[in-house]
């Protein structure tokens, strides 16, 4: 289940995945892009802690993990694993470039957070997007 937003506040959805269409509720992506994740939050959602995950993936330039509470479009509520991190327009020169883009990645809950490793779904994901 993927979704990449803008790099910078307020983080607009610029593209959805079908997978996540579909663990969100929505029927198109028009529903999703070009709004922010205002759309799958709710009374339990940390706003706090997404914020300070995006920001600690900003800082860093690593992926951050965290799990949190989200609202489908109809308002039922799922707890997912959410893993963000940057995208950068030419991933091979990624330490003279800001990110412009990121992207999330949503997973049922995993027993253990698999921390430093930076997934290979990173990897090409911006090319499918432009």
């Amino acid at each position: 289940f993927s979704i990449v937003t803008t790099a910078v506040s307020p983080h607009t959805i610029v593209h959805v995945n079908q997978a996540w269409l579909e663990l969100c509720g929505f029927s198109t992506r028009q529903e999703a892009e070009g709004r922010t994740f205002s759309i799958i939050q709710g009374p339990e959602s940390n706003r706090f802690e997404a914020a300070n995950m995006v920001r600690r993936c900003h800082e860093t330039l690593q992926p951050q993990e965290a799990y949190m509470v989200n609202y489908t479009a109809s308002g039922e509520r799922f707890i997912n694993h959410v893993t963000i991190g940057p995208l950068y327009p030419q991933p091979q020169q990624q330490q003279q470039q800001q990110p412009q883009h990121a992207v999330h990645r949503y997973d049922k809950p995993k027993p253990k957070p698999n921390h430093g490793v930076q997934p290979d779904w990173f990897v090409g994901i911006l090319e499918k997007v432009t």
